[in-house]
C-alpha cells in the first residue's frame, strides 16, 4: 500500500497457488473499498468525517486543493491543470459536491 501513496497508481498482484489472476489493483479499489467499509471500523469511520486541511494531506496547510467546476471548458480545465502542474482535476458541481475526475489521459485523443 506505501506505493500507492508515492506515485505508483496501480500494481500487478499475482495470484496464489491455484488462484485466479492476475489482478490490476488500482488506487480506485483501494478508495472504493474504504469508502463502503469506513463505517465497520470506529478509528477509520473517524478519518473521513475530517477534511483533506484537517487530515494534512498535503504537509502543507496553506494549499487549497485544485478543482475545476462542470460548467468550465476543456480549454480553461486543462490550462488549470499545467498552470498547477497537476495530471488529475476533481470536476466539481455547484455545491462542491466532486461529480467526475478529469484526468490528462481524457485529453488523449
Amino acid at each position: 500500500m506505501e506505493r500507492l501513496s508515492k506515485g505508483v497508481h496501480r500494481i500487478l498482484v499475482l495470484p496464489r497457488e491455484g488462484g485466479i489472476g492476475p489482478k490490476l489493483l488500482t488506487q480506485t479499489d483501494v478508495s472504493n473499498f474504504l469508502m463502503e467499509n469506513c463505517e465497520r471500523s470506529a478509528s477509520l469511520g473517524a478519518l473521513f468525517k475530517k477534511s483533506l486541511r484537517q487530515l494534512d494531506i498535503t504537509g502543507d496547510k496553506n494549499i487549497d486543493l485544485v478543482s475545476v467546476a462542470s460548467e468550465d471548458d476543456l480549454v480553461l480545465s486543462l490550462n488549470r491543470m499545467l498552470c498547477f502542474g497537476v495530471h488529475a482535476v476533481p470536476v466539481v458541481d455547484s455545491r462542491g459536491k466532486i461529480l467526475t475526475v478529469l484526468t490528462m489521459s481524457d485529453f488523449r485523443g
